[in-house]
């Protein structure tokens, strides 16, 4: 196995709490609360033991990532597309054996990719029930929410009984190692680069598109991270050589034009259509794979007929704001997606592009954060992680619009956090439900 890349960690990280000084007294490094994200020690890891290449992968995604051993639980599943709900069942309380800090799991096979009439994904993270399936009111209804959408926590078992999940497939261990890297590339990287919002010719896959324009001027621009709304509803439907590209929301079939793209580390990219979310291509439309095969990080898309209700889909309203703010990509994702019981999530779900990034220039601390959603926000410092805190500065006025803001301060204190002072009312998005009969 050829070796990964070693994180490259600035000065001041510390995965869970804020670094201490060394016993000279001096500084070493420096954490604003609060986290943004998950890290390794809240990620379980599940094998599948019929699947050769499942432990493999695992073991690759452990060691890059810093996953402990005990995070690590094996199952016999199968190798069958779909698995019986009673043999998951028989099953599911291996994962009882997991750590309680585990807050969210990645799947490390492709197969099964459904449990019963749920994605596989969808079922590791809420458990098998059919009120999370298209089974009220014949082939299309509502179902249950999964109560994470569009939430800030960081300890979603703890608080809402749902470990959010993502599956990593791949056809061999180089193109899982590659996957892994862009993921490792991704993190910390404060990117610049292009959020693609394409509406397209296929108007049963783009009830999306009323969320777009309001998404877009939800950023104005986000230094770096540029969000355009683009309507190819006259033309082919996709974009062609596009580069520097960070996510990807569309609807349609089959997407062309991928291998023209240049997709950064850490890109998110969907496509709205019945089964992207079957990960081996048998149902004839584009599977979720592909857009990891071009060279995006993370992707979802459903494995049973879910018709095209927005909300069983990432709401670009919700996904972007979140992520840029500092979500990995298996939080972002479950987070903008509000009935996902019928899809599958997949990639790196550690892959975390934005969040604060602390460095020492000179006597300065320069703290650069894209967490501060629209507010009044402000930098307290203390000589202990209990307190006392007192403010570091003046107030940060961030304005209206998401964007990224640096802040320069001379202060020896070792511990730092930013607290919201003023909550404005949430900017809000277009949920556009249609209700179509039929397979898309």
């Amino acid at each position: 196995m050829r070796p990964l890349p070693v994180p490259s960690w600035p000065l001041w990280a510390c995965a869970l709490a804020a670094c201490t000084p060394t016993d000279g007294g001096e500084i070493s490094a420096v954490w604003p609360e609060p986290r943004t994200g998950l890290g390794a020690r809240q990620l379980g890891i599940v094998v599948n033991t019929d699947d050769p290449l499942s432990a493999s992968i695992a073991q690759a995604y452990a060691e890059a990532r810093g996953v402990p051993a005990d995070h690590i639980v094996a199952m016999s599943l199968g190798t069958q597309p779909t698995l019986d709900p009673s043999v998951f069942a028989a099953r599911a309380p291996a994962l009882d054996e997991l750590p309680d800090e585990i807050q969210a799991l990645l799947l490390t096979f492709s197969a099964p990719y459904r449990i019963g009439c749920m994605g596989t994904s969808a079922a590791f993270a809420m458990g098998f029930d059919e009120a999370y399936c298209n089974t009220t009111g014949g082939t299309c209804g509502p179902t249950a929410p999964s109560g994470l959408y569009d939430t800030t926590t960081l300890a979603p078992w703890t608080d809402l009984g749902v470990r959010p999940t993502m599956m990593l497939p791949a056809s061999d261990l180089a193109s899982a190692e590659a996957l892994i890297e862009r993921g490792l590339l991704a993190d910390d990287s404060f990117p610049s680069g292009e959020v693609h919002l394409v509406r397209t010719p296929d108007e049963a896959r783009s009830t999306r598109w009323p969320d777009y324009p309001g998404t877009v001027d939800l950023f104005d621009p986000a230094e770096g991270l540029a969000i355009s709304y683009d309507d190819l509803s006259d033309g082919s439907g996709w974009l062609e050589g596009a580069q520097g590209v960070l996510g990807y929301e569309t609807g349609l079939a089959t997407v062309g034009g991928l291998d023209t793209l240049g997709f950064r580390p850490g890109a998110l990219a969907d496509h709205l259509t019945s089964f992207g979310g079957v990960l081996d291509g048998s149902a004839g439309q584009m599977p979720i794979t592909a857009w990891l095969e071009a060279g995006a990080t993370a992707s979802y898309g459903t494995a049973h007929e879910p018709c095209n209700y927005a909300e069983k889909f990432p709401v670009a309203s919700v996904l972007w704001p979140t992520w840029f703010r500092g979500a990995t990509a298996v939080e972002a994702l479950w987070r903008s997606v509000a009935w996902p019981g019928e899809g599958n999530f997949v990639g790196d779900p550690l892959a975390r592009p934005f969040g604060h990034r602390v460095r020492r220039d000179g006597g300065e601390l320069e703290i650069l954060t894209t967490w501060m959603r629209p507010a009044a926000v402000r930098l307290e410092g203390a000589n202990a992680p209990d307190g006392p805190w007192k403010a570091v500065g003046e107030r940060i006025e961030v304005g209206d619009r998401y964007r990224r803001v640096t802040i320069r301060i001379a202060d020896d204190r070792p511990y730092l956090r930013l607290v919201v002072v003023r909550e404005p009312p949430e900017p809000t998005g277009i949920m556009l439900t249609v209700r179509t009969r039929g397979e898309r």
